[in-house]
């Protein structure tokens, strides 16, 4: 019983964002230019590795196609051990254009916060499944 009652929970919380994202629309109303090449420093914790504070440049988002709320891309950074690595992600903005959530495609989550057109709080999120277990904060800025 309890299992139906979520679903038609997210069903009903999926038609109200849909009828908000339409009547944004409808009004006019613009979501923000994401496309671009952001920058970062970094806190958090990392399983084995403890806290890190990270400087700017170490990882970097590259925002490469944007449809209204909808946006894709690379983000590339270096390891602990200055390794370059890549992955690739998908994205949506919430219908008030401020919050962004992220779907890497190998493996981690993100949220993200708009706080000026060239600047955002990003938080990295991954479990220990295949991996280190870390949270992370990122202080992005748009850099082109």
């Amino acid at each position: 019983m309890f299992r139906h009652l979520r679903i038609l929970s997210l069903a009903l919380a999926l038609c109200f964002a849909f009828a908000v994202v339409a009547q944004a629309k409808k009004n006019g109303e613009q979501y923000p230019n994401l496309l671009g090449t952001w920058e970062s420093a970094i806190v958090g914790h990392i399983k084995g590795h403890g806290f890190i504070a990270e400087p700017p440049g170490r990882v970097t988002i590259v925002i490469s196609e944007q449809n209204g709320a909808a946006f894709t891309g690379t983000k590339s950074w270096k390891s602990l051990k200055g390794e370059a690595k890549s992955t690739t992600f998908s994205g949506v903005l919430d219908p008030t254009g401020k919050e962004g959530y992220v779907a890497e495609h190998d493996d981690g989550f993100g949220f993200c916060k708009q706080v000026t057109s060239t600047s955002m709080v990003y938080i990295y999120l991954e479990s220990g499944i295949g991996g280190s277990p870390k949270a992370l904060s990122s202080a992005m800025k748009k850099v082109k």
